[in-house]
């Protein structure tokens, strides 16, 4: 498939960052800023360090149809994004966001000598 040979964090940093786009799943970055602090302006949430749990129920959700999201537009379009996703695509997802973090960059540069 395509993940053949990728460690799973890899696979929710493959779609995160690249999307699949013979599947029609943009890349979550596009929105959600390469470090998933979000985009105020048009209200997409900050994503990075996000817990697993919550974002692997909050995809089902969207897939569902049964989320909580008070804006149709916005429930549209991550119903959009979300519906292709297989579990296990969801679950690495859900394990790379959690471990995403705005200053991932800065810290290690601080610890270089």
């Amino acid at each position: 498939g395509p993940y053949q040979g990728l460690k799973f964090y890899q696979v929710g940093e493959k779609l995160y960052r690249s999307g699949d786009v013979a599947r029609g799943v943009p890349a979550c970055m596009a929105c959600h800023g390469p470090s998933g602090s979000g985009n105020p302006g048009p209200a997409y949430p900050r994503l990075g360090g996000q817990h697993a749990e919550y974002v692997a129920r909050r995809l089902k959700e969207y897939q569902a149809g049964t989320t909580q999201e008070r804006n149709p537009a916005l429930f549209n379009i991550m119903a959009q994004v979300a519906h292709p996703l297989t579990e296990q695509e969801i679950q690495a997802l859900a394990s790379y966001l959690q471990g995403l973090h705005d200053r991932a960059d800065d810290a290690a540069a601080a610890q270089l000598p």
